[in-house]
Formats: structure tokens, C-alpha cells, sequence
């Protein structure tokens, strides 16, 4: 899919469809208004006609057809109350304009919405708000299928009124930062629906190789088993052990600037499918565990991203790659493990294992003297007794 930033009037504008905002069934947006004086009123006329319309983004999104326009077709975005509009209101409704879209099989769109104030928010969040639902909207995995279908979606078109030269600039940066975001999450998307017969270990070092060979502003290692004895990563080679499939700990560097900076660093849990160990999961439980290293997908996202943007900073992304399986080998309730940080840890719980994992992984962050660590993992049980559902 290609994006593009476009300053054209609106009215000149070619594509399958222009999307434009109103604002309950009265208020037009700046753009609508002047579609609407084209159209002799047409605007209007339908949303008299139209009794499903209410005060909020939900349920009424309609197109409508005028050959007067250089586009074939008019999607009218509910925004709600004009005084109440949001950041998260705008979300919402763009999740559903973006549906919209891929059912209508649309192959180019014009997207005309900088006529917006959105409280704070800037004019370039909503192109990212915009990509990142359209993405989420015709997204498909489709990898395995003999007849796979694909969007119709080509071209999205960001459009300014604007004749600034300095907006210009920010806005053609949000768009090449949204085009970045959205190659982040295909990646991340596409490994995490991959099945966990492919989807191992091995699988995820060979996707951070991958990414570096396509970005030469990345390096990657990977610890393998013998290595990872040999520093004394013990948590993560316990969850593993079960496996035919080894651990491994994956790093990927990108230096976008001095050797002397501090690096940020995104640690990912990356358990390629938890069956619960020797603490066997039910049947219901086991189902989706191949999600489970969806923290190793989200970190090799973000890596593609941050290189995609070349990134005036350092960033270190780093994944603990395991198969918590049963089995004679595999590690137990009771078994008495040493970390990495040389601390002792008892096991009560096999299916406890992303802690296990992040431990090392976190000790392993520390000798890189970062500036920030962020950990991302699928510590789903931990959180609902936290938190609640």
C-alpha cells in the first residue's frame, strides 16, 4: 500500500473515494461544507433523508455516489458532538471507516481531515490514527491458504489545504512515520499468526538475520544453548529444556547515533507455543498459546520500524526465545534453577515461565548500560490477578 501526502484542492482530487467528516446529522466539517456547495446542496439533502444518524461516531458511516466528482464515491465519518471530539473518539471512528472501506473494495483513498482540531493532538496523529486502522482493517494472513485473498487497498491519500512549507514538512514526515508503523506491525502481525510448527526459537533468530540483511543500519547474535550455559543463563534454559527446539537469546542492534549514547532497549518475550510445562494447560487454556511470543513479534516490529525511520538514537531490541514443553527433560515443580544474576529461583509453577525468561533477559540488558528498558509480554494470568479482566 502506498501512502501519499497530497496538497491539492479537494475537488480535484481523483480517487475511488474521498472520506470526510460530519458532525452528528446537521454539522459539516470544513471539507464536507465545501463538497457539499459543489454538490448543489446533495450533502445536505441525503442527510435529511437519513434517520439513522445520532450525537455520536457509532453506527453511520454511509457513502454516498455523485458523478460531479472526480471520485467515484463519498464516505460521510460520523465524529459526533463537535465540541466533544477526541483523539480516542477519532480512533474509534476511523476503525470504522476503515471497515467500511474494505468492504466497498475501494483502491485509492483520499482521506480529507487536517480540517480537524482534535484537542492537543496534532494534525499528524490522525494520518497515524488513519494508517494504523486502515492497516488493521485489511490486514490478512494468508500464508498458508491455496486460494489467498488480498485488499483492494493500493493508495491512501493524505490531503492538506495547508501552503505552509514548514507543516508540509511535518506532515510528509507523519506520513513516511505511519508508512514505517505500518511495515512494524505487518511483521509483527504476520509472526505472531505464524503456527508454532514454524514459528520456533530457531525461527525468530532466522527473522532478526532476515531484518538485517534488509537494513544494513542492524546487527544481529544469537545465544544459543552452548552459549547461554556458557554466560549461566539458567531461567531461560530451564523453560526450554523440555524442547526440541532450544532457547536462544536474540539481539538485534541499531545504532542510529555515537557509540557513547545510551541505548533504549525493548526486551520481548518470545514463548514460541507454552503448552504449561509439566503444569499441563487444559485443553481451552492451550488454545492461542502460539501468541505467546508476541512480545519477540512486537520488538521485531518496532526494529523493522525504527530502522525503516533511521532514527537519530541507539535501540536494542532483544528477544528470549523458548518452547515450554512436557516431557522427561523438561524442568519441574520444586527444581531449584540459578538465573543469570546468579540468584536461585524455585519452581512452584512451570507455566510461570515468562518470568523466567524476562529475568534473563533483563540481567543480559545490563551490560549494555541502557537509558530506558521496556519489557513486552503476554503475562496474561499475572495481569488478571493484578488487574482484574
Amino acid at each position: 500500500m502506498k501512502f501519499q501526502l497530497k496538497t491539492a484542492p479537494l475537488l480535484s482530487i481523483a480517487a475511488d473515494c474521498i472520506v470526510v467528516g460530519i458532525f452528528g446529522s446537521k454539522d459539516l466539517s470544513s471539507n464536507t461544507q465545501t463538497l457539499d456547495q459543489h454538490l448543489k446542496g446533495a450533502i445536505t439533502a441525503f442527510l435529511k433523508k437519513t434517520t439513522q444518524l445520532e450525537n455520536t461516531c457509532d453506527n453511520a458511516f454511509f457513502t454516498f455516489r455523485e458523478n460531479e466528482l472526480k471520485a467515484s464515491q463519498l464516505l460521510l465519518v460520523n465524529l459526533g458532538d463537535k465540541k466533544q471530539l477526541t483523539l480516542d473518539i477519532f480512533k474509534k471512528a476511523m476503525d470504522k471507516a476503515a471497515a467500511t472501506l474494505e468492504i466497498i473494495r475501494c483502491k485509492s483513498v483520499c482521506f480529507a481531515f487536517d480540517d480537524l482540531i482534535l484537542g492537543d493532538a496534532h494534525v499528524s496523529q490522525t494520518i497515524k490514527t488513519i494508517a494504523i486502522a486502515v492497516q488493521q482493517a485489511i490486514y490478512r494472513f494468508e500464508t498458508y491458504k491455496s486460494a489467498p485473498k488480498t485488499s483492494a487497498l493500493e493508495q491512501l491519500i493524505f490531503l492538506t489545504n495547508t501552503a505552509n512549507k514548514t507543516q508540509v514538512s511535518i506532515l510528509q514526515t507523519a506520513v513516511k512515520q505511519a508508512e514505517a508503523i505500518v511495515l512494524g506491525m505487518n511483521l509483527t502481525m504476520d509472526l505472531a499468526n505464524c503456527p508454532p510448527n514454524v514459528c520456533q526459537p530457531e525461527y525468530l533468530a532466522q527473522q532478526a538475520v532476515q531484518l538485517t540483511k534488509q537494513y544494513p543500519s542492524l546487527t544481529t547474535k544469537a545465544l544459543d544453548e552452548k552459549a547461554l550455559k556458557k554466560i549461566g543463563a539458567g531461567a531461560i534454559l530451564a523453560v526450554g529444556q523440555g524442547s526440541n527446539h532450544k532457547p536462544q537469546l536474540i539481539i538485534i542492534e541499531y545504532r542510529g547515533a555515537a557509540k557513547t549514547q545510551q541505548p533504549h532497549i525493548l526486551v520481548g518475550k518470545g514463548i514460541t507455543f507454552d503448552t504449561g510445562g509439566n503444569n499441563l494447560k487444559g485443553f481451552d487454556g492451550m488454545l492461542g498459546m502460539k501468541y505467546d511470543m508476541c512480545g519477540a513479534a512486537s520488538v521485531l516490529g518496532t526494529m523493522k520500524a525504527v530502522a525503516e525511520l533511521k532514527l537519530k538514537i541507539n535501540v536494542i531490541g532483544m528477544i528470549a526465545a523458548a518452547e515450554n514443553m512436557p516431557g522427561p527433560d523438561a524442568y519441574r515443580p520444586e527444581d531449584i534453577i540459578t538465573s543469570l544474576s546468579g540468584q536461585t529461583i524455585e519452581v512452584l509453577n512451570t507455566d510461570a515461565e515468562g518470568r523466567l525468561v524476562l529475568c534473563d533477559a533483563l540481567t543480559y540488558a545490563e551490560r549494555y548500560n541502557p537509558k530506558s528498558v521496556i519489557d513486552i509480554a503476554t503475562l496474561t494470568g499475572a495481569i488478571i490477578t493484578c488487574l482484574g479482566d
